[in-house]
């Protein structure tokens, strides 16, 4: 879905007319986050629900199917051609997971085929590997239809003297252990299994391919059925004692090819995303190397607003972009230099004030400069250390969560009661202060947040540096937007000091960190050329996130529908 999409009309709450909705607008619904696999589980429940496809009178009852079923399976248990399983047959309206249509009726999956598992001949024996017949494990079942290979085989001597079940093709066989519970295959050659795998040949009545369907929309039901420690599995008397619904085998048909039509449409659409993802990135990936190489010039901002729409597809790929604008503004390719606007003058700086000449600068327009952070500070301090109150909370104080998204968020802030007159002047924080995260993890660590227009009672916390610029030298927000910069490009993390638990960067390392500075007006200039560029993000971000919230919710919408249907 483009984000400029129209808001849809509201789900239906009739069953008939939902099931209509989701068919008329597949397209649509599948752009919601996670959309197709849900529309998958969803076209599943539909089928075995019967809300798919409207019923057909002249089928007949299931009824009478069943009772041919049974009485099949009678015939079969007495001839000695299958083993006597017993279960209950009738399903009692407890245990009726859904309701069905008038004209099907529940039973058990061990009325609809001979279910039977298999074993692992000794691997001591070497008569027993090695030959052409197909032995299968849980972790070879993909949910094929047609699976026609296994990676070990077996021989006729393990035929002959193993307890093994040889499976015909066209038998469905589902797995019973751990991580591959419910994952399903019909075969399309003879093959034997291993205990974790159970197998059915179906009785005449009974479509095969229905009923692996049938059996995947009964998955998460199999997987919270598993018992076991480490390895949880499903017996073959809880598959067989399994109450399922059964339609008519004509309905069966129409139910295994509308099905099969419709995942053919979510496997259609799931490649054409994969591929429109594909192409974007390609493009979103040249556009970014466009805009942050050498040559770059202030044309690269009117390139993203021209072509961002058609680059972005969901928020999270709007990170890439913020980043890519912040290594322009920094390296002086975001606006023009102005001709008569001469380099910045920069204080004597101190002996250990010295630049980390480790990192690349670049080059950089004539009139800006490369210096050591710590020449353009007038103070930078640690915060102070107190105690949380949870008492008259007079004083707010800053910690690491109080950084959130580059500003100081007031929500996330501490509290202290007491501080004398001398410790509210040293550590209130000002207008134009900056705050650096140097002490904690990785995700953490070099976060800033710029101080504006704080309240009165506003204390600098401890783990946080706080950053006072000269301010005939350098604005606080395109300081800001450069030390996000160098956050961006992992400057803190390569030079801070590692230990156990945590990083840290102590102020001497924060001093010799490179600073690109251009003239004052300069710095404005960018400033302002940078939060526009934002605010357009921050527009499509949110366009995104209203249209793919729209989706969801009109998807979830229909499934609550149908469900309740």
């Amino acid at each position: 879905m483009s984000a400029t999409s129209p808001p849809a009309a509201s789900a239906p709450s009739d069953s008939s007319a939902a099931a209509d909705f989701l068919l008329t607008h597949f397209d649509r619904l599948a752009e919601a986050p996670g959309g197709i696999a849900k529309l998958r589980a969803l076209l599943m429940q539909l089928a075995v629900q019967g809300k798919l496809l409207p019923q057909d009178p002249a089928d007949g009852a299931a009824s009478t199917l069943l009772m041919e079923l049974r009485t099949a399976r009678t015939r079969l248990m007495k001839a000695g051609k299958i083993s006597r399983e017993k279960f209950q047959e009738e399903v009692t309206e407890d245990e009726q997971l859904f309701s069905i249509p008038n004209t099907w009726i529940w039973c058990r999956l061990g009325d609809l085929g001979d279910w039977g598992s298999g074993s692992t001949p000794a691997r001591s024996d070497s008569r027993f590997f090695g030959g052409t017949t197909l032995w299968l494990k849980s972790g070879e079942l993909n949910d094929l239809l047609a699976l026609d290979d296994s990676e070990e085989k077996i021989t006729d001597f393990a035929l002959q003297k193993c307890s093994l079940r040889l499976n015909q093709p066209g038998d469905v066989l589902i797995a019973m252990y751990g991580a591959t519970i419910g994952k399903l295959a019909i075969l399309a050659k003879e093959a034997t299994t291993n205990q974790a795998v159970c197998g059915c040949t179906c009785f005449d009545g009974v479509y095969n391919r229905y009923l692996f369907h049938l059996l995947r929309s009964y998955r998460d039901y199999f997987i919270g059925r598993g018992e076991g420690g480490a390895q949880p599995n499903i017996s073959k008397i809880k598959i067989i004692s399994t109450p399922v619904p059964l339609p008519s085998l004509a309905e069966q048909r129409r139910i295994v090819a509308k099905v099969e039509a419709l995942m053919g449409l979510c496997d259609a659409l799931e490649a054409a995303q994969r591929e429109r993802e594909a192409v974007r990135t390609r493009l979103r990936t040249s556009a970014l190397h466009q805009l942050t190489s050498p040559d770059s010039n202030s044309k690269s901002a009117a390139f993203i607003r021209q072509h961002l729409p058609s680059l972005i597809a969901e928020p999270k790929d709007l990170v890439d972009i913020r980043q890519s604008i912040l290594q322009l503004a920094i390296g002086g390719r975001i606006v023009p230099q102005v001709a008569n606007e001469s380099r910045p003058a920069l204080r004597q700086p101190d002996k250990a004030q010295e630049i980390d000449t480790e990192w690349p600068i670049g080059e950089l327009p004539s009139s800006w400069v490369a210096c050591p952070l710590g020449q353009l500070l007038r103070t930078i301090t640690n915060g102070i250390t107190v105690t949380p109150s949870k008492v008259l909370q007079r004083f707010a104080v800053t910690r690491i969560e109080t950084i959130w998204n580059g500003t100081v968020d007031m929500s996330r802030v501490g509290f202290v009661d007491d501080l004398t007159d001398d410790q509210l002047e040293r550590f209130r924080l000002k207008d134009g202060d900056i705050l650096l995260s140097h002490i904690n993890s990785e995700i953490h660590l070099g976060k800033t947040a710029i101080v504006q227009k704080p309240p009165a009672n506003l204390i600098h916390g401890m783990n946080l540096l706080r950053l006072s610029f000269f301010p005939e030298s350098v604005d606080p927000t395109f300081a800001h937007y450069q030390l996000t910069a160098l956050r961006f490009a992992r400057y803190f993390i390569l030079r801070a000091q590692r230990a156990v638990n945590q990083s840290s960067l102590n102020q001497a390392k924060i001093k010799k960190t490179p600073f690109m500075l251009p003239p004052l007006a300069e710095q404005r200039r960018i400033v302002a050329k940078v939060d526009e560029l934002m605010a357009v993000l921050d527009a499509l971000e949110a366009s995104l996130t209203t249209a793919r919230t729209t989706a969801e919710s009109l998807l979830a919408a229909t499934i609550a529908r149908l469900h309740a249907a």
